[in-house]
């Protein structure tokens, strides 16, 4: 697994936009519902940034985080999914589900993968990952 930057193609199918600058480096917007954002994309990008691409399905990590190979993804991207109670975690959970005819509603929410392995669900971020402006794409 490497970090990468993200490729310039790649930026504008995800409705990144491009426009050049006087020093003929390449830049891009991110558009968001919340936000617009400058992206060099030989840097690493803010964490609004990383939530657009998660929403996309792609995995993004801190330059700066210790663990090795970990990352951030957001599994439900197509938006909040019917699970049968069956496959709901949690006997709580599954129970919940069974008295609501079966299944329950399941929002989308970010993963961690440790570094040892495991995945955290339902990760949240802390004031200095909110702040990072190293965010990288995870191949």
């Amino acid at each position: 697994m490497k970090n990468s930057i993200i490729e310039k193609d790649e930026l504008l199918s995800y409705g990144f936009c491009e426009y050049g600058t006087e020093d003929s480096q390449d830049r891009y917007v991110a558009r968001n519902d919340l936000y617009v954002e400058e992206l060099d994309p030989n840097e690493g990008m803010s964490f609004g940034a990383a939530i657009a691409l998660m929403k996309k399905g792609k995995k993004v990590a801190r330059k700066g985080w210790n663990g090795k190979g970990m990352w951030l993804c957001i599994p439900l991207v197509d938006g909040p999914k019917e699970i049968p109670a069956k496959g709901i975690w949690g006997k709580p959970n599954a129970d919940y589900a069974e008295q609501n005819g079966g299944t329950v509603k399941v929002m989308p929410y970010i993963t961690m993968k440790t570094a040892d392995g495991s995945i955290v669900m339902g990760w949240l971020a802390s004031q200095t990952d909110m702040l990072a402006e190293d965010w990288l794409v995870v191949e």
